[in-house]
């Protein structure tokens, strides 16, 4: 759990840091690339991680907000 706080903890606002955490295959998938990656994380002004609790063998579940610079939230 702490991993997903400290991941998150590190973002918007340090990308680089938060890219090195992620594996390839998240990078070459969920991500797709470092340019996307940047992209998303420039339009987030904040982010934050709520109820955060082990659900399995390496496995969390979370609830996570984003709050984007033009005023939309999404969790």
């Amino acid at each position: 759990m702490r991993a997903i706080r400290d991941y998150y903890g590190l973002l918007p606002g340090n990308t680089d840091a938060g890219w090195a955490r992620l594996t390839d295959r998240y990078r070459s998938t969920t991500a797709r690339d470092r340019a996307t990656y940047d992209r998303l994380w420039a339009s987030v002004k904040a982010v934050s991680v709520a109820q955060a609790k082990a659900s399995g063998p390496g496995s969390v579940v979370a609830t996570v907000r984003y709050d984007f610079t033009d005023g939309r939230r999404f969790e």
